[in-house]
C-alpha cells in the first residue's frame, strides 16, 4: 500500500489552522460576582476595610 502524500501551500495550512483554532477557542462569558453585603447605592463605602474579596 502506497502512503499519498498531499502537498499543501502556506495560505491552505494557514486556513486549516485558523478553522481549528475557531473551532477550538470558544470566549467564556463571565459570571456576576454577588457582593457578602448587601450595598446601597450613592453611599460612600471607602471608609470600610472592605466590601467584597476577590
Amino acid at each position: 500500500m502506497a502512503a499519498v502524500m498531499a502537498r499543501l501551500s502556506f495560505s491552505e495550512v494557514g486556513l486549516l489552522l485558523l478553522l481549528v483554532l475557531a473551532l477550538t477557542l470558544r470566549r467564556k462569558k463571565r459570571e456576576w460576582i454577588i457582593p457578602p453585603t448587601k450595598l446601597m447605592e450613592n453611599t460612600d463605602y471607602r471608609h470600610k476595610e472592605f466590601i467584597a474579596k476577590v
